[in-house]
């Protein structure tokens, strides 16, 4: 299943699709 996972890099916020995902996870980089 493809979930989507927010993905913040700074000020910038990004939404990206990861494949066999287990749930929706916030990652912080």
């Amino acid at each position: 299943a493809v979930h989507k996972v927010l993905l913040k890099h700074g000020k910038d916020c990004k939404v990206v699709l990861i494949k066999n995902a287990p749930e929706v996870v916030p990652v912080f980089k």
